[in-house]
């Protein structure tokens, strides 16, 4: 969950298939995976990410909400994480602004499948984001 200090000023939620092509008045999502079989580098804020050793799956949910939107990037400590499954892997870099967004990135194995994300808000100060477990 990300607070907002106040009311955003536009809640929808978009999901786009492109990290690279985010075109949304608001906010966007996005999944990338990098597998030992399909080497796709993990675009996070402007760099890529790639050669996992060892070499695993690797998947990535991105939260990209509007530059304009912050004088600053958010801090970290504005994003509180409830249910968190013990031993799970998970890394959340947050950054920006690049190509005009904040980007937050949680790395899991369980975040590359659109099916498994959830963004939404809560009121107009809590955006939500909900990573299910994966399947395997």
């Amino acid at each position: 969950m990300i607070v907002f200090d106040g009311p955003v000023p536009d809640d929808r939620i978009s999901y786009v298939r492109d990290i690279e092509n985010v075109d949304v008045p608001a906010i966007a999502y996005t999944t990338q995976e990098w597998t030992p079989e399909n080497p796709t580098p993990l675009r996070t804020c402007g760099d890529t990410h790639f050669g996992f050793n060892p070499p695993v799956t690797v998947g990535q949910a991105d939260v990209l909400m509007p530059a304009d939107w912050f004088s600053a990037p958010p801090d970290t400590d504005k994003i509180i994480w409830k249910q968190h499954p013990q031993g799970y892997g998970l890394k959340t870099p947050l950054c920006g602004p690049h190509d005009g967004y904040v980007q937050l990135a949680i790395w899991s194995p369980a975040s590359h499948d659109p099916d498994d994300i959830r963004v939404y808000f809560d009121g107009k100060t809590r955006l939500i984001v909900e990573v299910r477990p994966g399947r395997g």
